[in-house]
């Protein structure tokens, strides 16, 4: 299943709006990016050969290395769109699975459920 850029960033929002406050408020420092695939340096160290099994990547710099810049410098998860839709059929299914890795990658705690 395909879709454009503009309604897979329209799923990306659903799956915000839809997570439940406690998570929601730990998005308010990360920025959520849609790439198309990852790139050869992306999935380096992940163990992932397969640029297509790679959903998403968190890029967090520790506290340790801030120096006090850690409120001014965001945590980024990626989204990779190819990767996304070549485990789903349809779009409830791509919003699921948005939504399990945001929740993954923010809490990674959390009990999915």
């Amino acid at each position: 299943m395909e879709f454009t850029q503009t309604d897979f960033n329209l799923l990306i929002e659903e799956s915000i709006k839809d997570l439940d406050s406690s998570i929601r408020i730990k998005c308010k420092n990360i920025e959520v990016e849609l790439k198309q695939t990852p790139s050869s340096e992306e999935l380096l160290g992940t163990g992932v050969e397969d640029p297509l099994e790679l959903l998403s990547l968190h890029e967090k710099i520790p506290h340790k290395n801030c120096y006090g810049y850690e409120k001014q410098i965001p945590e980024k998860i990626i989204l990779f769109q190819k990767s996304i839709e070549n485990v789903c059929s349809n779009s409830q299914e791509v919003k699921k699975i948005i939504t399990e890795t945001l929740i993954s990658q923010i809490s990674p705690s959390a009990n999915l459920s």
